[in-house]
């Protein structure tokens, strides 16, 4: 069990600082018109040396260039200030500065990579923000034209081929391609697991397969919060097992963040969809296929012993609706839900399906399309939330969504009766 007392550092120094960026999440935090947005940013260093930029690929202890940035301000006053509306998918350059009185620009709030992972946090303000281009879409469809640097302040922006040549190399690691073949040798031995134990992790996820003695045979997800939900985290929790396989739902920081504070994980096996994603997702990517330990989705969905995944129907570059969704059998019989953050109509489930344990999706934000049906009155679900996080889930509207499908629902930051911790779903 390890102690997590002062892990995070929340009065670091403010950079200045030029940074090309992909949109990894763009979410309304409030209610009404004037309601907040969050927007994150996989954020990495825009004025980089020839040589510093092949060491950021190739060097698992440099960690200088990368960062996550998240910005809180209106949609409207983003449109208003920088000519566009940040969306998933989407590459900016960002300029970034200590906060001046009074500011002009949104509040922003930058973290850098260290070597544990995204634990120190600075506020400050973006004073410069251009659209440069997006992930591209199978279908071909028309692209958002470039913009100029509107920048709040001294303005300078970097080469567009170097940042073209970043997102080309934000790419899946080819060498981590996967046969079913593969996968079916990695994962059908693993038996019927008796429970699913959704772990008090706090805005995060972290879910395992495990017998009736609790011992894991089977990761979902290995989250941790990163520094900007620091605050949500247990004052302890148990280690995990590298040799425990890893199912990753999706490349998001939240549900895979263990990877820094658990390194051990990192001599895990990872089976992860094959996605788009910025340069902080794609160095966890490169370090685990230099590893051998990486093993890419071939899409579409393969039966195991204990249940079957399959990938969600989505753009790869929507990474919460393109990913792996399990569906578990348990030892008694009982099914068991995971979609990490993808709707629940995204997850190829088939008319009619019926569950008796749910992982409710994204952390209980609110979402498009249904709930799926519960098999009774006792079918219970957990949301792995933190509370007091800055995304402010779970929220009320998707919980009554899932109590009028009969679900009875319970965060793992617990409520009156329950403390928080731990959630076991099965016998």
């Amino acid at each position: 069990m390890a102690s997590l007392k002062k892990l995070f550092d929340y009065h670091a120094a403010f950079p200045d600082r030029r940074l090309i960026a992909r949109v990894s999440r763009a979410e309304q935090v409030g209610d009404g018109v004037r309601a907040r947005h969050s927007y994150e940013f996989d954020a990495f260093d825009g004025e980089l040396s020839a040589e510093d930029y092949q060491r950021a690929f190739s060097d698992p202890t440099y960690v200088d260039p990368f960062a996550i940035v998240r910005v809180v301000t209106t949609k409207n006053r983003f449109e208003t200030l920088f000519d566009f509306s940040p969306e998933v998918g989407d590459w900016l350059e960002l300029e970034i500065a200590p906060a001046q009185k009074p500011s002009i620009g949104p509040m922003a709030f930058h973290a850098q990579l260290k070597p544990n992972g995204y634990t120190e946090q600075a506020r400050g303000t973006l004073r410069g923000a251009r659209f440069l281009f997006s992930d591209p879409e199978p279908d071909g469809g028309p692209k958002k034209p470039s913009r100029p640097l509107r920048s709040l302040g001294a303005a300078a922006t970097v080469t567009s081929t170097f940042a073209q040549q970043l997102a080309a190399d934000c790419h899946f690691p080819a060498s981590a391609l996967a046969t079913k073949a593969q996968l079916q040798n990695l994962l059908n031995p693993i038996s019927k697991p008796d429970a699913v134990v959704v772990h008090d992790v706090g805005q995060a996820s972290f879910v395992s397969l495990v017998d009736n003695l609790g011992n894991p045979s089977l990761y979902y997800d290995a989250g941790w919060p990163i520094v900007f939900n620091g605050r949500t985290v247990p004052r302890q929790f148990a280690l995990p097992s590298s040799k425990v396989p890893i199912v990753l739902s999706h490349w998001d920081f939240d549900h895979l963040a263990g990877f820094y504070q658990f390194p051990q994980l990192q001599k895990s096996q990872w089976v992860a969809p094959v996605q788009k994603f910025g340069a902080n997702a794609r160095r966890i990517a490169g370090i685990l296929a230099a590893n051998g330990t990486l093993f890419g989705w071939p899409g579409g969905k393969l039966p195991f012993r204990w249940g079957q995944a399959e990938q969600c129907a989505s753009a790869p570059s929507q990474l919460n609706d393109s990913g792996l969704a399990l569906r578990v059998t348990l030892s008694n019989g009982k099914k068991v839900l995971l979609v990490g953050d993808a709707a629940y109509d995204n997850a190829g489930l088939p008319p009619g399906a019926a569950f008796d344990f749910l992982v409710v999706t994204h952390h209980g934000a609110n979402f498009i399309g249904s709930v799926p049906k519960s098999t009774s009155r006792r079918s219970r679900g957990v949301v792995s939330v933190g509370k007091g996080n800055v995304y402010k889930h779970p929220k009320d509207h998707a919980l009554w969504r899932h109590k009028i499908r009969g679900w009875s629902v319970i965060p793992t930051f617990g409520k009156i009766g329950s403390p928080r911790g731990d959630r076991w779903l099965g016998p």
